[in-house]
């Protein structure tokens, strides 16, 4: 999250993700669902009304695999005018094409859905740096389904072609030669007096700013309209306004069929401008320039000859009566009661080129939805101004954000190979004037990275944000003094000047800072506190009580400078001191010195081994030194263990509980920053041909299984729980206060388990006692068996016991007894 509230108890967060431990083992990730996706800004998408139906197709150069309809796995949202349209997509399919490989995404809105229009920060939210209508597509989180994104990737576009159908546009601006007309009820479309050259004119702004594929108008007629004399037809040409101008280019068309339900149109290029005008629709006047087509009659309906011959009729009729020729039928003139449009446009956004003019004069935009904003993606962004600051090795858009970035440091990877990340952790800055140097504090607590992660070597990858792309830190630009998030310490960041805080990817305002892993996020400590202008304080004596250094200072010891400079207004001491050690005793010095005249300060023997680690680290209770032997231990019980393995020495530490974090009281583990710094201190000392395996214990777990009889009167749930903590105290001591600290070797015996029950006060018998034993084999298969004494698989191994709530204790229930008289005799 971003900025999210802290919960836990020591106000600790991991940077990496947010997960929750239950007796050692993951319970759950309290994290929210990324958003992901991405977006397309056009002004095709401006539709008002109708049935809309949208199609994307991606041009893809990268393989698609397999060709699966997911469309159950992403939203479309459209711009409305009152926030986001939210549609399910009808289909979305990867598929290979003859030519190329294609995506393919369609949509669709019914009349009854709201209008699509221009996208604003204050309606729709996000920063998008467009006025343009927009389709937004989100990824899906579902719990029975997987999440897409690993599918979808890599997948990287050449172009898209963006196909919108519109049936049933009603919003149309209509007049004729007599002026405006209301198309919401039935209307003259050519006047009262129909002649020669009248005329109705239809204007949209929305069909004539789209190149479009196809145009049609529908009508229904009331009154189709009665010709004179019966025989005579007059036709409709349809003229295109272009450049201001009628039928410019010979552009007009004979329409034949203009009184049927459809009329199909061709010639409409000439009056498509194909560029955002999102006003109302206007009326044609004589500052219309295109936009709009005329429908003109070649000829009257006849009224005029109808009326002359009316009046000779009635001339004859007066003078002869019977002699007149009749002039009927009468005409009558073509009503319309509704009419509306239908078209197709598809425009085509290339993605290819990087050239200026392709970038500035772009019809349409391309955007990457990431989990805290978004970005426009284009080559020309990727090649042109990012070349300036760091070599480009492809200019590739890719569908969705990527959470990679180039090998430079790995030397185990090809350089400038993608790496993956796992995870990604953000730091965002204000105030700083680059180039500048950025020393942030890191307070890490201590112990909590997962002592049995193999914490790779390089870890964390740090780069900065410069107009929405991550630009890597070159490799003497940071100076990492935390061993990678494992202990409290400075890391000082050599911020370039190209650094920039206007960005969309990230919130703007602020320069931020990427620490990214493409693997093992656990391998790092939870933060208590990230800060900034911070500086490393050490202790120099004056002849200081010898004692001194050993005395933690509390926050807020130092809160002054001896000598104060104006520059600085204060300073904060958030943490207590660490590193001290007091003088050395008389009696310390002594075992110390004949220490080091035995071993040289070299690791040559065991005894070498074990005693320079003691020595050097108080934090550790017991070191144990194996020879030629390989222990690389898994998470899950796999892994590598070899006795036999030359080259290869193994050091398996406990902790001294002095210096313990309680994560898991019951499997004392050494902390994996100690554990580095004591690889680190061995490997001076060692011979360039020994491999050092500093690690933790296995700790391999038993438990009980048995059936008790409490004494009368004792609460049964009170107790229950009660032996299953005694027993736990019992087989870990050292998880308790002042209970010891374990030990390598060692047997459980069932039978003094037993023993221990039974002389429980609360306990009358014990029986179906069962002593019940888990580890993993040689192959890395786990083992649960039941035996009647249990002793290490390994010489790496500790005996422990489970968490107090999975001992297995059922309490017999007492049987019922029966009072005198309760039963009659003759039952008896």
């Amino acid at each position: 999250g971003l900025g999210a509230e802290l919960t836990s108890v020591d106000r600790s967060w991991q940077p990496f993700y947010i997960k929750k431990y239950r007796d050692g083992m993951l319970e759950k990730i309290n994290m929210p669902e990324a958003e992901v996706g991405f977006a397309i800004a056009s002004h095709y998408l401006w539709m008002a009304e109708g049935k809309r139906k949208v199609t994307v197709t991606f041009q893809m150069n990268s393989p698609s695999g397999s060709t699966i309809d997911l469309h159950d796995d992403v939203d479309c949202l459209f711009t409305g005018e009152n926030g986001w349209i939210e549609k399910t997509a009808l289909q979305f399919v990867a598929s290979n094409g003859k030519v190329k490989n294609i995506l393919t995404l369609e949509a669709e809105l019914s009349g009854s859905d709201p209008t699509i229009v221009p996208y604003t920060k204050k309606t729709h939210g996000y920063n998008f740096d467009t006025n343009l209508p927009i389709l937004l597509v989100k990824l899906k989180h579902q719990k029975e389904r997987n999440f897409i994104y690993s599918s979808f990737k890599d997948f990287e576009i050449d172009s898209i072609n963006l196909d919108v159908n519109v049936s049933g546009l009603k919003s149309l601006a209509v007049s004729n030669s007599f002026g405006p007309i209301d198309t919401s009820k039935p209307f003259l479309p050519f006047g009262a007096i129909p002649v020669k050259g009248s005329s109705m004119i239809i204007g949209s702004k929305e069909a004539f700013q789209k190149k479009l594929d196809s145009f049609t108008l529908h009508t229904t007629w009331q009154e189709t309209g009665t010709l004179y004399p019966a025989n005579s037809s007059p036709g409709v040409t349809a003229g295109w306004l272009s450049d201001g101008g009628w039928d410019k280019n010979n552009n007009s068309e004979k329409i034949s069929n203009f009184f049927s339900e459809s009329i199909v149109l061709n010639n409409y290029a000439a009056t498509i401008v194909d560029k955002p005008d999102f006003l109302k629709n206007e009326l044609f006047s004589a500052n219309s320039r295109n936009g709009y087509v005329r429908l003109s009659l070649d000829s009257g309906f006849g009224q005029a000859e109808y009326q002359a011959d009316l009046r000779d009729y009635l001339i004859a009729e007066s003078q002869t009566p019977g002699s007149g020729a009749n002039p009927l039928p009468v005409p009558t003139i073509p009503v319309i009661e509704s009419i509306s449009a239908d078209y197709t446009a598809i425009q085509e956004i290339n993605l290819k080129s990087a050239e200026p003019d392709a970038f500035t004069g772009r019809p349409a935009r391309f955007y990457h939805i990431a989990p805290f904003g978004q970005a426009e993606q284009h080559p020309y962004l990727k090649t042109n101004e990012l070349n300036d600051i760091i070599e480009v090795p492809e200019n590739s858009i890719y569908l969705l954000p990527q959470m990679k970035h180039l090998n430079a440091y790995d030397p185990k990877l090809p350089e400038k190979q993608p790496v993956p990340h796992e995870a990604e952790f953000y730091i965002g800055v204000t105030e700083l004037r680059p180039p500048q140097n950025l020393s942030l504090l890191f307070q890490v607590a201590d112990g909590t990275a997962d002592p049995l992660a193999k914490k790779p070597d390089p870890h964390i990858h740090w780069s900065y944000l410069w107009k929405n792309e991550w630009i890597p830190f070159a490799k003497n630009d940071v100076a990492d003094r935390t061993d990678g998030l494992l202990n409290s310490g400075i890391i000082s960041f050599a911020i370039p000047r190209d650094a920039s805080d206007k960005n969309t990817l990230l919130p703007d305002g602020m320069y931020w800072i990427r620490g990214a892993v493409a693997s093992q996020s656990n391998a790092v400590c939870r933060l208590l506190k990230v800060a900034a202008q911070s500086l490393e304080v050490t202790f120099v004596d004056r002849d200081n009580d010898p004692e001194f250094p050993a005395k933690v200072l509390p926050p807020d010891t130092i809160s002054k400078l001896e000598t104060p400079t104006a520059d600085i207004k204060k300073i904060s001491q958030p943490f207590t001191t660490f590193g001290g050690r007091g003088s050395e005793a008389s009696k310390t010095f002594y075992t110390r010195i004949s220490e080091r005249l035995r071993h040289k300060d070299r690791a040559i023997t065991l005894w070498d081994y074990e005693r320079l680690v003691l020595e050097a680290f108080p934090q550790i209770f017991k070191a144990k030194c194996l020879p030629h032997t390989q222990y690389e231990p898994d998470p899950n019980g796999a892994g590598i263990y070899r006795e036999l393995a030359p080259g290869h020495v193994t050091i398996i530490t406990i902790p001294n509980q002095q210096f313990h974090l309680q994560r898991d009281p019951l499997r004392p583990n050494t902390s994996l920053g100690l554990l580095e710094e004591i690889k680190a201190f061995l490997k001076k000392r060692l011979s360039c041909f020994i491999t050092p395996h500093l690690r933790n214990p296995e700790f391999e777990e038993v438990w009980v299984e048995c059936t008790v009889r409490l004494q009368d009167g004792l609460d049964e749930t009170f107790y229950e729980k009660k032996l299953q903590e005694d027993i736990t105290r019992f087989l870990s001591p050292w998880a308790f206060a002042d209970g010891g600290s374990p030990s390598f070797g060692g047997k459980i015996y069932k039978s003094v388990l037993i023993n221990f029950f039974e002389e429980q006060p609360c306990v009358d018998y014990v029986t179906d006692f069962r002593l019940k034993y888990k580890y993993y084999d040689s192959e890395g298969i786990q083992q649960i068996i039941e035996k009647n004494e249990v002793e290490g698989s390994k010489a790496v191994s500790i005996l422990v016991s489970v968490p107090a709530n999975k001992h297995i204790i059922q309490v017999i229930k007492p049987a019922e007894e029966e009072k005198p008289g309760e039963k009659c005799p003759c039952e008896i």
